[in-house]
């Protein structure tokens, strides 16, 4: 109603010859890098304004916090919260030095988010594989309806278990298709997810459609390498490093990597790229860190996010068939996270869902890998495709086969292997699974959903809810021995 007498107004103006648009949230609000004691709030506005938030926690003290500069960019971080408190917020812009409260876009003037938990017994987050098909309309408008349905049914089904609130959501990568625009960003992520972005911090990884491949003009609309830059890059604040980072929630914790553009080194100063191996002049960055912080940390559980698997079933049926992301995650990833002992790991990219047993890794010698068959190339990804094909000729990269050292289905120990988790499907699933079944991803199924994860210290526990409500997979990792 308030929505139709806004366009009303505004009509009657126009008759009058006095047209006036309100400014209004274009992006957000969303919330950013949560502390013990602050967050960061982000929000884009379609016009220039300041950036004034209001917000309170008990509905007598109000605290505004006001950067005057003008822009349509703005973030604000909250200092001096109280943990475990649910807090109130508006955001305001000065109209002749008058306070006007802003709308987003999807007509909220007022927003809640809890403060970090303290000390809490449990940790609950939302996942999301492959999400923002919205923002492309080629998708079709089947497509863009079963991404709301997967919100729809994850937030039922916690209502109706009485679920408490979520710490923070995770966010698997691609987030935009199908070319990372600020446009696609809009439509497909931040749109549709407006009302939970503004109560929960999200974490992202980096994707190929979040980076914005353009395989026609083989360009980017973000990179990681040889430094983070780009529009993904300016809409999400990360912590540490913005393309591969780590943090530590309760006994948990959280590695986030980067899939997509981690494996380029700049070979000799150069200005072109060229893929890290073990036989390579320089370091690889990313995986340096990554050995170090998994040998570093002490917390019970551990837990691995990024965007392309290194193992698991695609579309394609030739077992030697691997596009060049997933055999340098299976080269050199995999090891390192099967060497420290990662209790769970989770992936995008493939838009179904598949869940392994714990599996331990064998390594196997092939002589050749190919990223798709020569006959199935069409002529505008001919250069692009052409290019990875030369690399992988080149790199002779080693493979790793996942073996299944459990044949349980739901209840594991810690003492087990990683398990993996594909769950490319929250915004859709389109993606077909060869008829053979790969013996050590048992759990495989083609429809939409997103994913519940809740940790405490005696357990992990993740359960795969589909766009119905239905629970289509769920198991269990104990902290004790004795599964």
């Amino acid at each position: 109603m308030v929505k139709k007498l806004k366009y009303l107004l505004i009509l009657i103006l126009a008759f009058q010859g006095n047209i006036v648009f309100a400014n209004e949230i274009v992006i957000g609000p969303y919330l950013q890098l949560p502390t013990k004691d602050s967050v960061l709030i982000k929000w884009h506005t379609e016009d220039l304004s300041p950036s004034i938030i209001e917000y309170t926690n008990d509905h007598e003290n109000f605290y505004t916090y006001e950067d005057s500069v003008l822009k349509k960019k703005h973030e604000i971080l909250l200092p001096n919260l109280k943990p475990s408190t649910e807090y109130e917020y508006s955001i305001f812009e000065k109209d002749d030095n008058e306070f006007k409260s802003l709308e987003n876009q999807i007509d909220q003037d007022g927003f809640k988010f809890h403060s970090f938990k303290d000390n809490s017994s449990e940790l609950i987050t939302w996942i999301l594989g492959d999400p923002g098909v919205s923002g492309d309309p080629k998708m079709g408008k089947r497509i863009h309806k079963t991404q709301t349905k997967v919100k729809k049914a994850f937030f039922k089904y916690i209502e109706k278990n009485n679920i408490p609130s979520l710490d923070f959501i995770i966010a698997l990568g691609d987030n935009a298709y199908s070319h990372g625009t600020y446009k696609e960003f809009k439509h497909g992520f931040f749109t549709p997810y407006a009302e939970v972005l503004s109560s929960y911090p999200v974490y992202s990884v980096f994707g190929n459609h979040d980076g914005g491949i353009d395989k026609e003009k083989m360009t980017y609309s973000a990179r990681s390498y040889p430094k983070a830059h780009g529009i993904y890059y300016d809409l999400f604040s990360l912590p540490h490093n913005e393309s591969y980072y780590s943090f530590n929630r309760g006994n948990t914790h959280f590695v986030f990597l980067d899939s997509f553009d981690s494996f380029w080194e700049n070979f000799n100063g150069k200005n072109y790229e060229k893929v890290w191996t073990e036989n390579s002049s320089e370091r690889n960055s990313m995986l340096e860190w990554l050995e170090k912080d998994l040998k570093s940390h002490s917390e019970t559980w551990t837990v691995v996010a990024f965007h392309h698997p290194p193992f698991g079933q695609t579309e394609h049926k030739d077992e030697k068939t691997q596009d060049i992301w997933k055999a340098w995650t299976n080269a050199y990833i995999a090891p390192i996270l099967h060497k420290h002992n990662v209790d769970l790991v989770l992936m995008g990219h493939i838009h179904n869902y598949q869940r392994s047993y714990p599996v331990h890794l064998q390594r196997e010698d092939l002589d050749r890998l190919s990223l798709k068959p020569k006959s199935k190339i069409k002529k505008h990804k001919e250069h692009f495709v052409r290019k990875y094909i030369k690399l992988l000729d080149k790199l002779n990269l080693p493979r790793y086969i996942p073996i299944a050292t459990s044949n349980e289905r739901i209840h594991y120990s810690k003492k087990d292997d990683p398990i993996y988790v594909i769950m490319g499907s929250s915004g859709a699933a389109f993606r077909d699974l060869p008829d053979e079944v790969d013996p050590s991803f048992f759990v495989r199924e083609k429809k939409a959903g997103s994913t519940l994860l809740r940790i405490t210290k005696d357990q992990i526990n993740l359960k795969f809810i589909s766009s119905h409500g239905d629970i289509l997979d769920e198991f269990i990792i104990r902290a004790d021995t004795n599964p």
